[in-house]
């Protein structure tokens, strides 16, 4: 199976670039590449993909049953 991240990753050009938006059959990049907002995402998901693991259950979620 493949991580996320190495599939988001997988969409970047030879400069480690990611388009506004990928043609989801065939990984071409399609329009602009604008820098700022798609690297703080990969950053943003990167940090939340990591913190999913490290955080504690929230409080009482150990004595509640399941639905």
């Amino acid at each position: 199976m493949v991580r996320a991240e190495d599939a988001a990753l997988s969409h970047a050009n030879d400069a480690a670039l990611f388009a506004d938006e990928t043609d989801p059959v065939t990984g071409e990049a399609l329009d602009n590449f604008p820098q700022a907002f798609s690297h703080i995402d990969l950053i943003n998901a990167a940090h939340a993909i990591r913190d999913a693991g490290q955080q504690p259950p929230p409080q009482g979620a150990e004595h509640q049953s399941p639905a």
